[in-house]
């Protein structure tokens, strides 16, 4: 809540600094006040179009919000904006995922591990995707890449502890 007050000062202070409306949105955001986050980074994206992290950010609360489509489209523009950056490929993965567009959700993860091949979250959401379409194996695969990459993540450990049973009795 400090964060907040401070943000918002420096929003009234300087109307114009992209930077104070995108930490405004984060705030915003963590504080569970997504209608105000989406305004944030609308208006960080109003100063500065080609901000790639605000419009990131703004799709991933659309998306919280299931305002898919417009995720989607935030996610494309990201993407239009660097082609390179992993975590959109992900982040619209996670969108077309939302909308059940499982092959559109593949390719996603895939083309972020294309650009980065330790990204362990892309490894698991591409698993909870397989695993999705029935295919159980190729799901387990990439438990163990995102396990191999992010050890430590206990919820990856579980998540593919609930695939082995499946798969011992098929």
């Amino acid at each position: 809540e400090e964060a907040f007050a401070s943000h918002r000062r420096a929003v009234a202070l300087e109307p114009q600094n992209v930077d104070a409306h995108f930490n405004l949105g984060n705030v915003l955001n963590k504080l569970g006040m997504m209608e105000d986050a989406i305004d944030s980074f609308q208006k960080a994206v109003a100063i500065e179009p080609d901000f790639i992290d605000a419009q990131n950010n703004l799709g991933n609360v659309l998306k919280d919000l299931g305002r898919l489509d417009e995720a989607v489209g935030k996610f494309e523009k990201v993407l239009a904006l660097n082609p390179d950056y992993a975590q959109g490929h992900n982040n619209l993965g996670n969108a077309y995922k939302e909308q059940n567009n499982l092959s559109g959700a593949e390719a996603s993860y895939r083309n972020a591990l294309d650009i980065k091949p330790d990204y362990a979250e892309a490894f698991y959401n591409l698993g909870n995707t397989l695993q999705e379409q029935g295919r159980v194996d190729d799901a387990t695969d990439q438990f163990d890449l995102a396990l191999a990459h992010a050890p430590d993540m206990h919820g990856w450990k579980i998540r593919k502890a609930l695939v082995l049973p499946i798969i011992s009795y098929s």
